[in-house]
C-alpha cells in the first residue's frame, strides 16, 4: 500500500505513528508537512531515511503560527491579526484556502490511505482541521495535545462513535524512540513531557480513527 500522512510539523508524523511505520515495511510512507521549520539545522526526515527505506517526504514550506504563547503574541502584533487561521494566510500571502487544500491534494491523489492529524491544543494544528482536502481518511492521535486536560472533552467529541485501531508497538519502541532523538534532537522536551501521567517514552501505542 501507497500511504500518505500529513503532518502539521516535521515530527508529528513520527511521534504518533512510528512505530506503526516501522511494524510495516512492506507499505510505502509518504509524509508531507505542512510547516516549514527553517531555524532547526537538524534533517529529520534524511535520519528517517537511513533506518527506513520505506518512507520518503516533501515539506510545503509554510510558515507556522505561534508555538508558543510569547511566539504567538509576536506574530499577532507583527501581522495585525489574531484568528489562527487568518494569520497563517497572511504570514504565507494565501489568498484561498483551496490553494493550500489543492497542493495537499495532490500528494494524496494516488495513495491508497491518507493518515490526517486530529488538530487539538496547537493554533497550526488546529488549522489542520481546515485544510483536509480528503474525505476518506485515518485521523491520527496527536502526542502530547491528546493528553492535555483542557483536551479530553475535545478528543472525545472528535473521535465520539468512530471505529477506533490500537496497534501496539512494543516490539519496536526502543527503536522508535531511538530514532525519533537521533531525527529530531532539538524536541526532546517532548520526550520528556509528561501530560496526565502519559509520555511519549511509556506509550506503548499507537491509536487512529477512520473517517469513511
Amino acid at each position: 500500500m501507497n500511504i500518505l500522512i500529513v503532518e502539521p510539523h516535521y515530527d508529528d508524523a513520527w511521534i504518533n505513528l512510528g512505530g506503526f511505520i516501522l511494524l510495516h515495511g512492506e507499505h510505502q510512507f509518504h509524509l508531507l508537512t505542512v510547516s516549514d521549520y527553517p531555524t532547526n539545522n537538524e534533517d529529520g526526515l534524511t535520519v528517517l531515511q537511513k533506518h527506513c527505506a520505506n518512507v520518503t517526504g516533501d515539506f510545503l514550506g509554510y510558515r507556522s503560527v505561534g508555538f508558543d504563547d510569547a511566539h504567538m503574541l509576536y506574530l499577532q502584533q507583527q501581522y495585525g491579526e489574531t484568528d489562527p487561521l487568518r494569520l497563517f494566510m497572511k504570514m504565507n500571502e494565501v489568498t484561498e484556502l483551496a490553494t493550500v487544500k489543492e497542493k495537499i491534494f495532490q500528494h494524496g491523489r494516488n495513495v491508497d490511505m491518507v493518515f490526517w492529524p486530529l488538530g487539538m491544543k496547537h493554533p497550526q494544528h488546529i488549522i489542520m482541521t481546515q485544510l483536509n482536502p480528503f474525505a476518506r481518511h485515518v485521523l491520527y492521535r496527536e502526542f502530547p495535545y491528546f493528553f492535555y486536560p483542557d483536551q479530553k472533552t475535545i478528543g472525545h467529541n472528535m473521535t465520539m462513535g468512530l471505529p477506533c485501531t490500537h496497534i501496539g508497538i512494543e516490539s519496536v519502541y526502543n527503536q522508535k524512540m531511538q530514532i525519533f532523538r537521533h531525527a529530531y534532537p532539538s524536541q526532546h522536551v517532548i520526550d520528556e513531557l509528561v501530560m496526565e501521567g502519559m509520555a511519549l517514552y511509556s506509550l506503548r501505542d499507537e491509536v487512529f480513527w477512520n473517517i469513511e
